[in-house]
């Protein structure tokens, strides 16, 4: 058997697990060897906390959403059909602290718009 067509190639990369995706971006200016360094500082900055027994926590936001997304559909050949969807994102914004000596989360909602402050 002779595989030519694209979709003949996808649907076997697709068998395999495997989907078609564009890659993350990445920064081509980004200084790994200074993120390295400060990583390394943190690390003994909050390690020597540690053996001090304070309770030390990171914290983070983040937005939940939700939305509708259509992609494709099989249908009868020959045929079209539309398809309604309610196309209203839902959100949800959290506020979130993760304890580094009980390795417990405690996530906060955060009512109305997500600000700087």
């Amino acid at each position: 058997m002779e595989y030519e067509s694209d979709s003949s190639y996808q649907l076997l990369l697709w068998f395999c697990g495997l989907s078609f995706k564009l890659p993350d971006p990445f920064d081509k200016r980004r200084d790994e060897a200074s993120i390295t360094r400060r990583m390394a500082e943190v690390k003994t900055q909050v390690n020597d906390l540690l053996e001090e027994d304070w309770e030390v926590y990171t914290v983070d936001e983040v937005r939940l959403e939700h939305e509708t997304e259509t992609r494709r559909m099989w249908l009868p050949k020959g045929q079209r059909t539309k398809l309604y969807v309610d196309q209203k994102k839902v959100s949800q914004s959290f506020f979130g602290a993760l304890s580094l000596t009980s390795k417990t989360v405690e996530p906060y909602p955060i009512e109305g718009n997500q600000n700087t402050e």
